[in-house]
């Protein structure tokens, strides 16, 4: 069953919540979300607690404290959005990644954990290599959560990160901004076009568009109604991007350096050989699975 009720629908004589204390409300918006979402309590939890500006646990602990008549409005309205598929994140404002908070909106793709495996992979091979301020390039920055997390880990790097979008640039830079991040410079481009053909890096890092034309019609709703579909949409195969990424490669990272996207599950065998084409043998090029053992990442050491 699908919901979409629109703010009108919602008076004070039928109220969509019909009740102010928090335990009840918690159940409450639960079972309102149980066909919208895996994890409704979860989610019911983390919209009381982002109203009232507590943790989760004070919610647990004061089950029978009662909401103000203006926090249950705001409340309602989320669980409304939330209702109609809007994506958690964006009702929030924020979403975590790696360990730190990032601010999310309608310009910028939601951080996933999988994209955490870019930051894993990229750190390791700095220890590896034990590089002295080395240079990242971040490509499709978006949030700017995976050039962020990589000047907080490494404090050395001088990182660049870009992005297409000058409204997604605007939110990256609020994140470094708050969380103390100077070592990042933000600039709208796509991919490489505002990139000096000479400059090179390190590391080379990017969580391109991927999804294939035919998978863009059969996405969630809370995916395909509210994302940008420019970080979304990689073409018919869904690697049209990562072409033209691979196609400049040879030109801008360093010898040895590492050059990490994320893929498709399924795309794995198909940007391996995209990667051979363009770069010959003289590079090692690999696919990094997950947990799961699903294609994650294409890495290529030059």
């Amino acid at each position: 069953m699908k919901y979409s009720i629109p703010s009108a629908h919602i008076s004070k004589h039928r109220p969509l919540l019909k009740t102010s204390k928090v335990g009840d409300l918690l159940t409450s918006i639960s079972h309102l979300l149980r066909n919208i979402s895996d994890t409704p309590r979860v989610e019911a939890e983390l919209l009381l607690a982002n109203i009232l500006k507590k943790n989760r646990l004070w919610l647990y602990t004061h089950p029978e404290a009662e909401i103000s008549h203006n926090d249950l409005n705001s409340l309602t309205k989320h669980v409304i959005r939330r209702m109609n598929h809007e994506p958690l994140a964006y009702i929030l404002g924020e979403k975590y990644f790696w360990k730190y908070k990032f601010t999310v909106n309608k310009d910028t793709l939601i951080p996933r954990p999988e994209t955490e495996l870019i930051v894993e992979e990229a750190i390791s091979w700095h220890k590896k290599l034990k590089t002295t301020a080395p240079r990242i390039l971040d490509l499709g920055t978006g949030s700017g959560n995976i050039a962020i997390t990589l000047a907080k880990e490494i404090k050395s790097a001088l990182i660049y990160a870009l992005d297409i979008s000058k409204e997604a640039i605007k939110t990256a830079k609020h994140n470094a901004d708050v969380l103390n991040v100077s070592t990042v410079n933000f600039i709208v481009s796509n991919w490489f076009d505002s990139i000096d053909n000479n400059a090179t890096f390190d590391i080379i890092v990017s969580n391109p568009p991927y999804i294939t034309s035919e998978e863009m019609n059969v996405l969630s709703e809370d995916i395909k109604n509210f994302e940008p579909k420019r970080a979304l949409t990689g073409g018919a195969d869904g690697l049209v991007p990562l072409r033209k990424i691979i196609s400049q490669i040879n030109t801008h990272l360093k010898k040895p350096g590492i050059f990490l996207a994320e893929i498709g599950a399924a795309q794995g065998p198909t940007a391996k050989e995209i990667a051979i084409q363009h770069l010959g043998p003289s590079y090692q090029i690999d696919i990094v699975k997950d947990l799961s053992g699903l294609s994650r990442l294409l890495k290529v050491i030059s």
